[in-house]
């Protein structure tokens, strides 16, 4: 069962959602949502003081189909959970004298998890600044600051300032995903929300960019299937 400080977590046992945990997170919103998460959890944020039994049986069916969904990603590729995914392809992970990766092996090592995530966010940010140059110069924008976090729900983010925000899982996926969601969050500098204006700058850019949503939410259900990269994580924000 996994917890959370200051809210409510009930653990499910009924089929399709066996081993589910369903977490009330009280927050001063208008709406209640529902988040059903590869880590086996049921996230239902609403506003304080509302029952959430209602809402999780208005929308039970949906809730199974997105679980069901999730676990049959999962049973895809057994025994993935134990290896790392990185640039699409799964590495073992071992302790050692310092922090390597040999994507042809398809071998890493590591001193500790921190140092092995910095080391990834470094390999990362040189990575995305080649990409970043690019495709920014192909499509006409110039984003500011860039910063590698560990978000919890989001591939990425761009702020009304330009600034851009990259996930650190994007180590894990392979280069033509990792070019999508570049093109993404740059074409934000054109049309900040997902209007059909946006979704026209992404496609002049990215061919078939509702192919690489698909893609990515397979990959994002493997890597928090996986325990290496829930060790390298750590702590997250939303």
């Amino acid at each position: 069962m996994i917890t959370y400080p200051g809210k409510e977590t009930i653990c499910v046992h009924s089929e399709p959602l066996a081993g589910y945990s369903v977490i009330t997170i009280p927050k001063k919103v208008r709406r209640v949502s529902i988040r059903v998460g590869p880590d086996r959890t049921v996230r239902v944020t609403l506003p304080h003081g509302i029952d959430p039994a209602p809402y999780l049986e208005k929308n039970r069916c949906w809730i199974a189909e997105r679980a069901r969904e999730i676990e049959g990603i999962a049973a895809s590729c057994p025994g993935c959970e134990h290896h790392l995914l990185i640039d699409g392809q799964f590495c073992s992970l071992s302790g050692g004298g310092a922090c390597t990766l040999d994507r042809e092996a398809g071998e890493a090592t590591y001193t500790t998890p921190a140092a092995f995530r910095d080391y990834l966010i470094r390999t990362l940010r040189a990575d995305l600044a080649d990409r970043i140059q690019e495709r920014a110069a192909e499509m006409g924008v110039s984003p500011g600051r860039v910063s590698i976090r560990r978000q919890r729900t989001r591939w990425g983010s761009c702020s009304s300032q330009g600034n851009l925000n990259f996930n650190l899982r994007l180590c894990a996926l392979p280069d033509h995903l990792k070019d999508y969601v570049v093109v993404h969050e740059l074409a934000h500098l054109k049309e900040m929300r997902h209007s059909r204006a946006f979704w026209a700058v992404c496609a002049r850019h990215y061919p078939e960019p509702q192919v690489a949503g698909s893609e990515l939410k397979r990959y994002w259900v493997l890597i928090e299937r996986s325990i290496p990269w829930q060790i390298i994580a750590g702590k997250e924000t939303p």
